[in-house]
């Protein structure tokens, strides 16, 4: 069943994205992108998580050759470093993101069809880790550990283009999550140094293709 909170977040996409359905007048301006491959964390993310893997989508409107608008949505898993004696692992982590944002396009380097551009913009990002078990004492039980959390986003693109209307990409992105310390301070139970996570980065580095429609 879908809970209330699950329904409102889709139905706030939903009214985001809606501007951005093609129709007959604006259809050449619309793109859609696909992207994978892998997110690099940081900070106390980086002592609990090993590089994982990224797979990211975006939807944009061209209001011209040099400003764009765009909602991206990202889904990142992190596989838990080995790091609690003897051989455990710390819990993975799922980062679902959703941003919209402002893409700007530089010059282009037109003899090598290269377009470089870049983005800024905001949104939410949804943490999951994977549950976890304290088999004994004052803290026995079973910890889940999920939120959602404001998030900024920066980065560049560098599109080589094959035709008008498709290119290749590769994609540099930086995402700025405001995580509440409070909210993972139970990690600390799951081993002896294992740290809680607060506000963090990820980094993740791309590669895919953009369809103008």
């Amino acid at each position: 069943m879908i809970n209330r909170n699950t329904m409102a977040r889709w139905l706030l996409i939903s009214a985001i994205l809606l501007p951005l359905v093609p129709t007959p007048g604006n259809a050449q301006r619309v793109f859609v992108e696909g992207r994978v491959g892998i997110v690099v964390p940081s900070g106390a993310l980086n002592e609990l998580e090993k590089v994982g893997s990224a797979f990211a989508g975006g939807l944009g409107y061209r209001w011209d050759r040099r400003l764009a608008a765009r909602i991206d949505f990202e889904h990142d898993f992190l596989q838990g470093e080995d790091i609690i004696p003897p051989s455990g692992a710390a819990p993975a982590v799922v980062l679902r993101h959703v941003v919209a944002a402002v893409e700007v396009s530089l010059p282009e380097v037109a003899p090598l069809r290269l377009s470089p551009s870049a983005n800024l913009g905001a949104g939410a990002t949804h943490l999951d880790f994977e549950s976890f078990s304290v088999p004994s004492g004052p803290q026995q039980g079973t910890y889940d550990i999920s939120g959602t959390y404001f998030t900024l986003n920066g980065g560049a693109r560098l599109s080589y283009y094959l035709r008008p209307s498709f290119s290749l990409l590769a994609s540099g992105q930086a995402y700025w999550i405001f995580v509440d310390r409070e909210d993972t301070k139970s990690l600390s139970l799951r081993g002896e140094g294992v740290p809680s996570v607060g506000s963090t980065w990820t980094f993740p580095l791309t590669l895919g293709l953009r369809i103008a429609l």
